[in-house]
C-alpha cells in the first residue's frame, strides 16, 4: 500500500513492527511534528500526508495531526479497535 501510494505521488511514509523506537518515532515526527501549544503551530511542517502502520507498530501511537483512521483489516477485538479510533 505505501509503495502504491508513493509511486501515484503522495506523501506517505511508514511503520512497520521491525523497526527500533528511534526509526519509528522519526516517522511519526515526519507525519506530526511536536506542537508548540503557546505558538499555537507545529514545530516544523509535516513531511508525509498518509501514514501507514501495521497493528503492532501503531501501538502506543498518538499523532496529533490524524484526522482519520482508516483500518485496512478489522481489529479483532472491539477493544482493539476503540482503541485505534479514540487516538486521532
Amino acid at each position: 500500500l505505501h509503495d502504491h501510494l508513493k509511486a501515484k505521488g503522495y506523501r506517505v511514509g511508514k511503520i512497520k513492527g521491525d523497526m527500533n523506537g528511534a526509526q519509528k518515532e522519526e516517522q511519526k515526527l515526519k507525519f506530526s511534528p511536536q506542537y508548540d501549544a503557546k505558538a499555537k503551530r507545529f514545530v516544523s511542517d509535516p513531511e508525509y500526508d498518509i501514514l501507514i502502520a501495521s497493528d503492532c507498530a501503531s501501538t502506543g501511537a498518538n499523532l496529533q495531526r490524524a484526522s482519520e483512521v482508516t483500518h485496512y483489516d478489522t481489529p479483532h477485538t472491539a477493544m482493539t479497535y476503540q482503541q485505534r479510533g479514540h487516538r486521532a
